[in-house]
């Protein structure tokens, strides 16, 4: 179609060479924002408070706590948004341990996360 109103005979492979660099361009920035990545938040031994400041900031997201999953690590806490925004947003696990929280999620939430818990 853009070799067409561009008029571009396809017989030149300009139009492949177009579409392999627009793809090439945005399956890069579609990695950049779509990986997974995990980030360590500190806090004092005080899970309750940390959970006080952890829920408000998810739910202001558009995030709730949907699942909670057992392993060999202890309880994950599995927060999702609703089924529509889910599609493109994916899921949030939040692991506590003693004095540290692993959260896990695609890298475009976990820079808003780090920025809203260090205020």
């Amino acid at each position: 179609m853009a070799a067409q109103s561009l008029q571009i005979p396809y017989g030149t492979g300009i139009p492949m060479q177009m579409g392999a660099a627009i793809g090439l361009y945005g399956g890069t920035i579609g990695g950049y924002f779509n990986r997974s990545a995990t980030l360590e938040v500190p806090f004092n031994g005080k899970r309750k408070t940390f959970l006080e400041r952890l829920n408000p900031i998810l739910d202001e997201m558009g995030y709730r706590r949907a699942d909670t999953v057992e392993d060999e690590t202890g309880e994950i806490w599995v927060y999702q948004r609703s089924l529509l925004r889910q599609m493109f947003s994916g899921k949030i696990y939040v692991q506590l341990q003693a004095n540290a929280a692993t959260i896990t999620s695609r890298a475009v939430h976990l820079r808003t996360l780090r920025r809203q818990l260090q205020h």
